[in-house]
């Protein structure tokens, strides 16, 4: 019977663990996306004839449109900025995201 107890307090601990870490895991991937919304904003202020190349950045990189005849896609956010034709707008984003703290359990992984 102890067994089956301290299983079953394993298990629930464990699932809670995991909803934890998911939470958190989704908070963060939130607040990033929120932070680099905001460098677009502030790149956009700086830079206004910089419309076309926000208009590209969202088409090609947030809706996942090909640009290309050979259809890859860069790795990352800021290459895929940069793709869209502004190293300043890719530095933007990538300060932006790097700026966002992540939470201890998370950060613990």
């Amino acid at each position: 019977m102890k067994m089956k107890t301290a299983v079953r307090a394993c298990a629930v601990t464990l699932g809670l663990g995991i909803a934890v870490i998911g939470v958190q895991l989704f908070s963060t991937f939130h607040k990033v996306d929120e932070a680099r919304e905001a460098a677009i904003s502030t790149w956009m202020s700086t830079n206004p004839e910089g419309g076309d190349v926000v208009s590209r950045y969202r088409e090609f990189c947030q809706q996942g449109k090909p640009t290309s005849p050979d259809n890859r896609r860069p790795l990352s956010i800021a290459d895929c900025a940069a793709q869209a034709g502004s190293p300043s707008l890719a530095l933007a984003l990538k300060s932006a995201a790097e700026g966002v703290s992540v939470p201890a359990p998370l950060s613990w992984l």
